[in-house]
């Protein structure tokens, strides 16, 4: 999984970053079988649980796909802590697609 790792650094920051800006709404697993390429939500949600907390971490793996196959709107955003100085403003900066959909792009 991306959120774990498994498919390299780039791709872990990449996801990383997408849940730090809000726009990740849901954690899923792209399992294949149970060998070569097995589900690994468990080993995601500690992920997401270690670095953001469990309240993230529930709402990303079952609240928002029990929200949607309920036919209700998702909950309002998670806060997150505050990035460290300087580093997801760099990577969420206005010339990214996360600064062009979380407003912080130049006109």
């Amino acid at each position: 999984m991306s959120v774990t790792g498994d498919f390299g650094r780039r791709a872990q920051g990449h996801t990383h970053r997408l849940i730090e800006t809000g726009l990740a709404h849901f954690v899923a697993s792209d399992s294949h079988d149970l060998v070569r390429r097995p589900p690994g939500l468990a080993g995601a949600f500690e992920v997401i649980r270690e670095r953001w907390g469990e309240e993230l971490a529930l709402r990303l793996t079952t609240g928002n796909p029990r929200a949607v196959l309920e036919d209700r709107p998702l909950p309002a955003p998670v806060p997150l802590p505050e990035p460290a100085a300087g580093k997801s403003q760099k990577l969420a900066g206005p010339l990214s697609l996360a600064g062009r959909l979380t407003g912080r792009s130049r006109p």
